[in-house]
């Protein structure tokens, strides 16, 4: 793994152990927000390490995820139930960032688990292609 994807990774469970605090500080929309980004930048990074397209030509967080499911998830890149993590992750960050209502501690505390999930495998992901 590069020195970059390094810091990225130790960058992200630092987001994540973040929204552990947010989450017991009850900010669940805040607590998914931090998991969100940490996931959304491990994707990215599994993309690149991959070779599959230049992740920062993607403009939009749709067209990382779209990339992602074609490029990653479908091909058996990471394990399934990480890949279904991410989309559990995806919805609560949507979530999260657009709708008025708060987030259930208890959903948002899945997020957080599904974020984890997602890294460890994503770090997994990364270390074996590089």
């Amino acid at each position: 793994m590069t020195a970059e994807a390094e810091m990225l990774f130790e960058r992200a469970a630092t987001s994540v152990a973040s929204a552990g605090l947010l989450l017991d500080a009850a900010d669940a929309n805040s607590a998914v927000g931090r998991a969100y980004y940490a996931v959304l930048d491990a994707a990215r990074e599994v993309v690149a390490a991959h070779g599959l397209r230049d992740p920062f030509l993607i403009k939009t967080h749709h067209g990382l995820w779209a990339e992602f499911s074609q490029s990653v998830a479908r091909t058996g890149i990471i394990a399934r139930e990480a890949a279904k993590a991410v989309t559990g992750i995806e919805e609560l960050g949507l979530a999260a960032d657009y709708l008025a209502e708060t987030l259930p501690q208890g959903g948002a505390g899945r997020g957080i688990e599904d974020a984890e999930l997602y890294l460890a495998a994503s770090r997994r992901a990364v270390s074996e292609r590089r």
